[in-house]
């Protein structure tokens, strides 16, 4: 089907109207009328009708025409649109790591936690962990599986002394390494908490927490990290 602007153009050519003549016919510029011969715009569907009694052109040819210039240019905007949107996309996602992104922030990590007192490694016969998490034995300790960084328990030793420990890392899913040391200083148990934790960047940090007791209840858990 020929598009309307052609139409326009042979049949004001047969009628041997000027761009000018015609603009002046349906009152409107010379320019208006080049946009219209060219596809750059359309007629309005009451300037068709004035076109088609002066150009004597079949109604339901150019609204044919019309109407289908009007469906292409739709397919053609939802084609951009479509493509805008993959491109934008894939800047953001290639922007910020691509598939090592991804990995990144989705995937588990591991926690590792070892025990020594007076700088001697404790088997795990020696002490017992209470967690949410599911702690199993592991060479030199417990380990388990963790989700969004976090690791958090409570070491009893020998029924008497309680530790609470801990680490939630805001910005890491990867593995984490917490080593408790227990030593009696001056007559109180000094306990400190070492951590060292896999970064984003595949670079391994060091945090420590340490606190005091009397009594057979202590804390060192390090939360807020990131």
């Amino acid at each position: 089907m020929e598009k309307i602007g052609t139409i326009i153009r042979s049949q004001r050519i047969a009628q041997g109207l000027t761009q000018e003549e015609l603009g002046a016919k349906v009152f409107v510029s010379k320019q208006a009328v080049s946009k219209w011969e060219t596809g750059k715009t359309l007629p309005d569907i009451e300037m068709i009708r004035a076109l088609c009694d002066i150009l004597k052109i079949n109604k339901d040819d150019i609204l044919g025409g019309s109407i289908e210039e009007t469906k292409n240019s739709r397919k053609w905007l939802k084609v951009v649109t479509i493509i805008s949107a993959i491109s934008i996309f894939l800047a953001l996602f290639f922007g910020l790591g691509g598939l090592d992104y991804i990995d990144r922030h989705t995937q588990s990590g591991v926690a590792y936690v070892s025990v020594f007192l007076d700088g001697e490694l404790l088997t795990t016969e020696a002490y017992e962990i209470t967690s949410d998490l599911a702690f199993e034995d592991y060479e030199n300790g417990y380990k388990s599986n963790i989700d969004h960084g976090k690791v958090y328990g409570t070491i009893t030793i020998s029924q008497k002394l309680h530790i609470e420990f801990g680490f939630f890392n805001t910005n890491n899913w990867h593995n984490t390494h917490i080593r408790l040391d227990i030593d009696k200083e001056n007559g109180q148990l000094v306990v400190r908490q070492t951590v060292s934790y896999e970064t984003d960047d595949k670079v391994y940090q060091v945090t420590v927490t340490e606190n005091t007791t009397v009594g057979n209840e202590v804390s060192v858990c390090r939360e807020g990290i990131s």
